[in-house]
């Protein structure tokens, strides 16, 4: 089964046909004849095996993007053996991937969506996939234990897991390991927030560098087993925007956005501003003014995902922070704003797309080698033409879609935004950014050129610029003639 065939099964033909051609195929490690193979998608590696036992093919390719997120670091993937137990592939033809974790973050998937918001706490989510996990990986089932399938070199949750699943008298394992190992799905399937790895027992833990301005960055398992988890992440402070999309929220005072003033062009030259590219959607367009740092979610292709999907849709609503009852079409909107943020921050600008294509691409296939997000590139690297035309209209928010030519809805870039009507949730974060914008002032010529914050005071200022200069240079050329012809 290959990345497309998995799809177009789950997100249905439409999709396949509008969105899976700007997917590309996973790198893996399969070798061929001696020699590395690099087009093979590594779906493929979890065959029929995973599609039939779960049915969602989906959780699965999500899982293994995330597996790609970090090639180079000790993440708990690496650390877990390989996928030999299942009989899908033979030892030695990929890279060390937790066959495991793959049960566990799909499981908990599952029991998510069987439950209501009030039944699915931790404790109880936990506890019915250790039942899973012990029956799954039992000498009764002929099927290799945990210890054998993950073989972890450091301490964590699944190292915890493995020592203890193929005890006899299995029910009385400590439930603290899969709690942990639940909190690590969660991150992973709704990237919410970035679990932190290297958590000890006891806590649940997110990775601070991608949470700035934390309140908590360490939670007590015991004061969180039964609370509903959609409660998890706002545990930890304000890891996300509000999504609370009210008539007061609609009616209030709006502000407009100004494209010139918002691109990264004018934060990097006017405001030395730097990205910082998180795998947390909740930090997106978070600005550390003291830092000058703005961080974007560096994986747009997931929201895309959830927009295609009904399934993953439903998964996440259940997962976002609860302040008020969020609708689905909240979440939907709220996805929606994060994918047109990257085209007001780089595509709808010459110079900015230049910078993303010639900087941040660097920096991103730096911190993620081979594996980043295809559709960043065309997002963020390309000005509007048939790449975006083609993506399903139901990526963008309404307010943005107008009747094209073909009596058909398209997406429609504008110069100027309103923030309650286009941006109801990330709106007072583009606001944020766009007041430190225009308090900044050009201190070189050089900036002075670049700075198209305001387009008619820039054409005025290098209009008279210009026009005095030539009228200076003019006057002087007057001026020396005359010189000339008096000394005659």
């Amino acid at each position: 089964m290959n990345l497309k065939n998995a799809f177009s099964s789950y997100l249905g033909t439409r999709a396949e046909q509008q969105f899976g051609t700007l997917l590309r195929p996973v790198p893996n490690s399969r070798a061929t004849g001696g020699h590395m193979n690099h087009d093979a998608p590594s779906l493929e590696l979890l065959g029929e095996h995973y599609n039939t036992l779960y049915g969602n093919a989906f959780n699965t390719y999500l899982l293994m993007q995330l597996v790609r997120l970090r090639p180079n670091e000790h993440t708990i993937f690496q650390l877990l053996g390989a996928l030999t137990s299942t009989g899908i592939v033979s030892p030695g033809t990929v890279e060390p991937t937790s066959a495991v974790m793959m049960d566990i973050v799909v499981l908990v998937a599952g029991h998510i969506r069987a439950r209501s918001e009030a039944e699915a706490t931790l404790e109880v989510i936990a506890t019915a996939v250790k039942s899973s996990i012990v029956q799954r990986y039992s000498k009764v089932n002929g099927v290799a234990p945990i210890h054998a399938v993950a073989q972890p070199v450091t301490p964590g949750p699944i190292a915890d897991i493995s020592q203890a699943a193929d005890n006899d008298q299995p029910g009385e394992e400590d439930l603290e390991p899969y709690i942990q190992a639940v909190s690590l799905a969660i991150g992973w399937l709704s990237m919410l927030f970035e679990p932190d790895l290297e958590t000890t027992l006891g806590s649940l833990s997110v990775w601070a560098k991608s949470h700035p301005g934390l309140e908590e960055a360490q939670l007590s398992i015991e004061d969180w087993l039964q609370t509903p988890i959609c409660h998890l992440s706002s545990g930890f402070g304000s890891l996300f925007p509000s999504l609370i999309l009210t008539e007061n929220t609609l009616q209030q005072h709006s502000s407009n956005l100004f494209v010139s003033t918002i691109t990264f062009s004018a934060l990097q030259d006017m405001g030395r501003v730097s990205i910082v590219w998180s795998e947390s959607l909740g930090s997106h367009l978070y600005f550390d003014l003291e830092k000058r740092e703005l961080f974007l979610f560096s994986v747009p292709s997931y929201c895309v995902l959830c927009l295609m999907s009904v399934d993953q849709m439903e998964l996440l609503q259940k997962l976002l922070p609860r302040r008020n009852d969020i609708s689905k079409e909240m979440a939907r909107s709220f996805l929606r704003e994060v994918i047109l943020s990257y085209r007001l921050l780089f595509a709808q600008d010459a110079r900015s797309r230049y910078l993303f294509s010639h900087n941040e691409m660097k920096r991103l296939k730096k911190k993620y080698g081979r594996v980043t997000d295809p559709l960043l590139k065309l997002l963020c690297g390309e000005k509007f033409g048939k790449g975006i035309k083609q993506l399903p209209t139901e990526i963008w928010p309404f307010s943005c879609l107008r009747y094209q030519d073909n009596d058909e809805l398209g997406l429609v870039e504008q110069s100027t935004y309103i923030d309650t009507l286009d941006f109801p949730a990330l709106g007072s974060r583009l606001r944020s950014i766009q007041i430190f914008s225009q308090r900044q002032d050009p201190s070189l010529v050089r900036d002075m050129w670049r700075d198209r914050r305001n387009p008619m005071q820039w054409l005025a200022f290098w209009a008279v610029l210009w026009i005095g200069g030539v009228t200076i240079i003019i006057g002087v050329a007057q001026l020396i003639v005359a010189i000339i012809d008096a000394a005659k």
